[in-house]
């Protein structure tokens, strides 16, 4: 789960991180790529994608989205 901060930042918890105990991570996201060095700035997250993380965590191919309408914490 991907939660939207304030100033670029977002709070990443689930999957790895929670197999390696270190959920709930403040973070940035890069983009994402397809699988290689190349990588797509200009969008979040999109199916089929990777997403690279700014802690230089790559994710498995992103599957679904889920827009839940929230705030911003600050």
């Amino acid at each position: 789960m991907i939660r939207v901060l304030a100033n670029g930042q977002y709070i990443v918890s689930g999957g790895w991180f929670d197999k390696n105990k270190l959920s709930s991570v403040k973070t940035t996201i890069h983009g994402c790529t397809w699988g290689g060095t190349v990588i797509k700035t200009d969008i979040i997250a999109a199916c089929g994608l990777h997403l690279e993380l700014g802690n230089k965590v790559v994710t498995s191919k992103i599957k679904k989205i889920l827009h839940i309408p929230g705030y911003l914490e600050n």
